[in-house]
């Protein structure tokens, strides 16, 4: 399921030029599940995060200790449909973000 959903969401998010997205195979410490990496390309990853935690159903990106313009996505805590609302989530939030 946890691959299924990170796919998901990574496939969703492949056009969003605005952000680096990588399927990673593990965990950075070597856990055995799936994650997806949201990176900077021309909007910030930390302006991502701020901007998703203030929506009405608030999404977490977990935070990179190594860089602020990092970011990922764990599938763990998931439920069925999350993916494509965060899907939705970020492509709205980018499209507000690069108006400004």
């Amino acid at each position: 399921k946890w691959s299924a959903t990170v796919d998901e969401m990574h496939e969703g998010l492949r056009d969003v030029t605005e952000l680096r997205i990588t399927r990673l195979p593990a965990g950075a410490n070597g856990q055995l599940y799936p994650n997806l990496r949201v990176e900077s390309a021309t909007v910030s990853a930390g302006d991502l995060q701020r901007a998703l935690r203030n929506r009405p159903r608030r999404i977490l990106l977990a935070e990179d200790e190594q860089t602020p313009d990092r970011a990922t996505i764990f599938p763990q805590c998931l439920q069925p449909g999350d993916a494509a609302e965060i899907v939705t989530a970020i492509k709205e939030t980018v499209r507000e973000l690069t108006k400004a």
